[in-house]
């Protein structure tokens, strides 16, 4: 069987979610089958490997412009095609990032209350308006990818719902041709690296992801500001200057923050499993990678409630301490809480047995199967 992966063209270089997605479904599948043939393209000149391929999958529908002339040159040749959407609500996010980018603004309270009629009047500015995307002229794009391909692999029922919601779409029509796979981690045991030059605090309260408003580094500064005692450690790459520069004063201002950049793979355990909780209040995730990570080391965790983050499905409203990320009060009362980790479940290792590579690459291939076998009928 020979299937194509398609993915934007910085897949490598900005490393993200789809990007992780993506390598470890190839990963595991091949693990699983000697007689898979995968290539990666993440560019547009790849009709030779469409016209000879089995299977076309496209990863992040957010890639809209990329995905769209993919969709298009696998239609010319009637190819079978999957598409993981890797997609939430855009809009919370956007509307904190057009305050940030745009007018140098902090979202505050009055921010939430009113973000409808915000967002109505930020949609006509032209310059955020290309940074919506598909919530603007390429939305049509985007629902035409989704109505027509082959077979569509959300990572949680709540995505399929907010999907089917945003772009107009029966549930039940796109029910009927999507399986939903699971955001997962490795569970393999692997040696622990210690770090040769970690200078760190025991004890802190941990942030992995990259360095952006929508992550809401900043909240988290603001939260525990009167808390100087409890040190903060800041893992990811800077999305964003202006806010990274941002984050680094008041950090600068507050004390005992600390930012890392980049920290190799083997030695990421290290950094959760020296932690105290892990908390990642997030405007949009679907459910976030590093929180599950954080889980399988052993900490608490604090994630953002299930308007920005699929917290059902991940069973995140029962092991995780939520919180609302517009509120300062409810993402440092959520810390607190993790920090003393009362009342919650610990989060058993059988958990990971669904939340794994190895459960994501059989169920992408068993979708693949089904549907090559209704083509041959």
């Amino acid at each position: 069987m020979k299937i194509v992966y398609v993915i934007r063209a910085d897949y490598l270089t900005q490393l993200g979610g789809d990007s992780i997605q993506m390598m470890k479904t190839k990963e595991y599948m091949e693990k699983m089958r000697t007689d898979l043939e995968i290539e990666i393209c993440n560019h547009l000149d790849i009709k030779e490997a469409v016209e000879n391929a089995d299977i076309v999958h496209i990863f992040n529908l957010q890639t809209i412009e990329f995905s769209y002339t993919i969709y298009q040159l696998c239609q010319k040749y009637n190819c079978i095609v999957f598409l993981s959407p890797i997609f939430w609500d855009l809009k919370d996010s956007l509307i904190t990032s057009g305050f940030y980018t745009f007018f140098n603004l902090k979202p505050q309270k009055w921010m939430k209350v009113g973000n409808n009629i915000i967002w109505k009047l930020l949609i006509h500015l032209p310059q955020f308006n290309q940074r919506i995307g598909i919530f603007g002229k390429e939305w049509g794009k985007a629902k035409e990818i989704l109505e027509n391909v082959d077979g569509i692999l959300p990572n949680s029922y709540e995505e399929l719902e907010q999907i089917c919601r945003i772009f107009k779409l029966d549930y039940e029509d796109m029910s009927s041709k999507s399986n939903i796979i699971p955001n997962a981690i490795e569970k393999d045991s692997k040696d622990i690296k210690n770090p040769e030059n970690a200078r760190l605090p025991s004890n802190y309260v941990l942030q992995v992801g990259r360095i952006g408003t929508v992550k809401n580094q900043i909240k988290v500064l603001q939260a525990l500001k009167k808390k100087k005692e409890i040190p903060i450690v800041f893992i990811g790459k800077p999305e964003n200057r202006k806010y990274y520069n941002m984050c680094r004063k008041l950090a600068h201002k507050r004390g005992n923050v600390f930012f890392i950049e980049s920290v190799p793979h083997n030695e990421m355990d290290w950094y959760y499993q020296n932690a105290i909780c892990h908390v990642n209040p997030s405007f949009r995730e679907s459910p976030g990678l590093a929180s599950m990570e954080a889980l399988y080391n052993g900490l608490p965790i604090v994630t953002s409630d299930e308007k920005y983050c699929p917290c059902k499905f991940y069973r995140f409203n029962e092991i995780a301490y939520l919180c609302e990320p517009y509120s300062t009060n409810s993402i440092k009362k959520a810390i607190l809480k993790a920090m003393d980790n009362s009342g919650k479940q610990i989060v058993l290792k059988d958990y990971f047995n669904f939340f794994s590579y190895q459960t994501v690459a059989k169920m992408t291939l068993d979708a693949y199967k089904k549907c090559l076998d209704q083509r041959k009928q």
